[in-house]
Parts: C-alpha cells; structure tokens; sequence
C-alpha cells in the first residue's frame, strides 16, 4: 500500500488514480471550433454551441465560437486565419442561410453587398467556390477533422423559394463533402423530417423584407421573452422568426453535430 507521501507526489505530479490506485493520465483536450453566421454565434438565437458543451465538457470537448452575425460564404473565407491559428482537432462550419437570404430581393442583395463587403454578387456558383476554398484552406493548414453542415430551414414553408434554394445550396455542400473526403452533416434535411411529421409541407413562410426578425428582437431583449414564447407568438415550430433557431431547432443542430464528435474522439 502506497504511503501518503507516495500518494500525495503522484497528486502533484498531475496523474489521475483509479478507484483501484491504477494511474490514469488527465484526458487531453478537444478543441472544436465552430465558424459560421448568427445560428454559430447564437445571440439572435438559441445557441446550440451551448448544447453541445453543455453535453460534451465533461467528456475532454472544448468549445471555440466563431461566429458572426450576418456572415456570408465569402466573410468565413477571409477570416479562416483565426481558425488556422488555433490548430484545432475540428472545425464545423454553418454557413449560408445569409447567402441565400440575399438572392431572395434585390434590397437584399445590395443591404449585404454594403454590409459585408462583399466583392461579386452572391449567386450559387460564387458559394460553391468560396465553401470549396474553405475547405481546402483547413485541409492544408490545419489538421482538424471538418464537418459542413447544412444551412437550417428558411422559414418553414418547405416548398416555398427559400427552402428551395437551401436545399440548392446545402446540394453544393454535400457535392464538397464528396470530393472534399469531409464530412457533411445534414441539419436542413433532419429539420424538414421534424416538420414534415409536424404539419406536412406547409408552414408559415420567410418573408425576406419583413420587418419580424427585429420585432423579434425587441421582445427578447426588451420585452424579455425567451426565444421559445417568440416563435410560438409567431407560429414557427423551429425558428423564432423564419431564420433563427427555438430551442427545438437548435437541438435538432446540435443532435445532428454530436456524434460526428464523438466519432472522431
């Protein structure tokens, strides 16, 4: 049997002992990185990030949240060096509910080109080029395991143009996956399954000029109604307003991430 001064030095050496006073090493750390738009950075929506940490700290996972509000496609690319500098062992990245936002009315499309400075118009063609560089940009310089997930619902009318056009865009993603040897993870079409069993194809629509996401905001912030009350008042089942994510939606995000971490720990 160990003396308490044996004990005491393997304690301050930092090594874990077993119930049966095997010594066990500390479980390493595992650094997730997760880059994307608002749904990433979870301010104007339930945060799923949150979710997952609240599920995976005790099990080595550390969480890194780079998202941005109102970030496209192109706006990920050229901030990727953050992620590079912190050489994680996974990076997710969610992004393009804001890059089909903007092809839905020209008002749109301008408000994000002034905005975000963005060089081209956003179209398809120019999302699939900077989601194909991303991905390159990670394999290259860092050795993460990458997972792409798709962009969630855009209101939850599932035939309307934004949904449509998700399911486009999500296409590339998956396209890119394939290639790419990545992982793609499908949030938009696990939240079409949840609403399909709701209440079929037809939900309420995104209406892309309304001025609902900032009446939204003001009750959450001002008014302090949680986001959940918020998309019930509005009659949404997974978002608050058509694009931001309930607590459903988001754990719907964050189900849909678990297990590729858990895979690759």
């Amino acid at each position: 049997m160990p003396s308490r001064r044996q004990r005491d030095g393997r304690r301050a050496s930092g090594v874990c002992q077993t119930s049966e006073g095997t010594p066990r090493e500390p479980r390493h750390p595992r650094s997730v990185v997760c880059i994307g738009d608002s749904l990433v950075r979870g301010q104007v929506s339930i945060d799923f990030i949150d979710i997952l940490r609240g599920r995976l700290s005790d099990e080595g996972f550390r969480f890194f949240n780079h998202g941005v509000n109102g970030d496209l496609s192109y706006n990920i690319l050229i901030r990727l060096d953050t992620v590079v500098a912190r050489q994680p062992e996974f990076v997710i990245v969610l992004v393009g509910g804001n890059d089909v936002n903007a092809t839905l009315s020209p008002a749109l499309r301008l408000a994000y080109r002034l905005w975000k400075g963005l060089p081209e118009e956003p179209v398809i063609g120019w999302y699939y080029g900077n989601m194909l560089q991303i991905v390159k940009v990670l394999k290259e310089k860092t050795p993460a395991r990458i997972a792409l997930v798709s962009p969630p619902v855009l209101g939850e009318h599932l035939t309307s143009l934004p949904n449509e056009r998700i399911r486009a865009y999500s296409a590339c993603l998956m396209q890119i996956a394939t290639e790419q040897q990545v992982t793609y993870l499908p949030a938009h079409e696990r939240q079409e399954n949840y609403l399909y069993k709701v209440h079929g194809a037809a939900g309420r629509r995104h209406h892309p000029n309304s001025t609902l996401m900032w009446t939204s905001l003001f009750r959450h912030y001002v008014l302090r109604r949680s986001f959940d009350e918020i998309a019930r008042e509005n009659g949404f089942l997974l978002t608050t307003e058509g694009m931001h994510l309930n607590g459903t939606g988001a754990a719907i995000v964050a189900d849909t991430i678990e297990p590729f971490l858990r895979a690759g720990a």
